[in-house]
């Protein structure tokens, strides 16, 4: 690993110090490991100075630097440990540069350079942060997409069902209708108690299937992945989107008024005696 690595991500360093130029082929081997790996290994030591072997490796910690990750923004940090490209050389290396610029406009100049360095030294391949972050979230990206498309069905049969249960309900009230207005209630008044019905029942339906969305809300919320863009931008996720619950509570309601409204008007312009005599 080259010694800038720490320092191109711009790591918190908790204890000892970063890989340095020092840290060459001639002197012992130094290793930086990551919080996880000083707290699995030496929880209620300090782990800087300390002789540690893996794989082909024997070094000694010189640093703990901060989790971060590494391979997957949903895995949780494990232990890691960090060795110099200079003390441990290996075939296949990558290099990360940051950059303000747009990345794809420095990728010529970053192959030139490798050239410079080491003619017969091949760069295979060039990614953005961006690029590689996508990649690594193909397969929560389609599943979200599918969760999506699944939610929307949902919606639809949801508000179908809705519309299906009071559309029959108020059309049951036909003979009711009738006795009201044979009775003399205005128009206005009939169609006012069946629709102040109806909103009764909607209010009460969409307060608790909005307090039951919260919660499932809340458990789900762990299997959220963020875009690559705000993944990169380290934006962390926030509450949920209160939006959502406005905008679907809105849908199903006006979809409860309108199976209310169009049987209840349709009622309602049917003559008083028809209405008794069919109810």
């Amino acid at each position: 690993m080259n010694p800038n690595y720490f320092q191109t991500l711009r790591l918190e360093l908790l204890q000892g110090r970063f890989l340095e130029e020092r840290d060459g082929p001639n002197v012992p081997m130094a290793a930086v490991v990551n919080h996880t790996f000083a707290r699995t290994f030496f929880p209620n030591e300090d782990p800087v100075g300390k002789r540690v072997t893996a794989w082909f490796a024997h070094a000694t910690i010189i640093g703990v630097v901060a989790d971060f990750k590494l391979n997957s923004l949903d895995r949780k940090p494990y232990p890691e440990m960090f060795l110099s490209l200079r003390q441990a050389p290996w075939q296949s290396v990558w290099i990360m540069a940051r950059t303000k610029s747009e990345p794809a406009l420095l990728s010529a100049a970053l192959r030139q350079k490798i050239q410079d360095f080491d003619p017969d030294l091949p760069a295979v391949e060039m990614h953005s942060m961006t690029e590689i972050i996508a990649d690594s979230l193909w397969l929560k990206r389609v599943t979200a997409v599918l969760i999506g498309l699944v939610s929307a069905l949902a919606v639809v049969l949801a508000g179908t069902g809705i519309y299906s249960v009071m559309s029959y309900s108020v059309s049951t009230r036909t003979k009711e209708v009738g006795i009201r207005m044979a009775l003399g209630a205005d128009q206005r008044e009939v169609l006012s108690l069946i629709l102040g019905e109806t909103c009764r029942l909607a209010l009460i339906g969409t307060v608790v299937g909005c307090a039951m969305a919260y919660v499932v809300g809340r458990v789900a919320t762990s299997q959220v992945y963020l875009a690559p863009s705000v993944a990169s931008s380290q934006i962390q996720a926030g509450p949920l989107n209160p939006v959502a619950f406005i905008l679907s509570a809105l849908f199903l309601f006006g979809i409860a008024l309108s199976a209310s409204f169009l049987p209840a008007r349709r009622a309602l312009l049917v003559d008083p005696m028809v209405a008794l005599r069919n109810g």
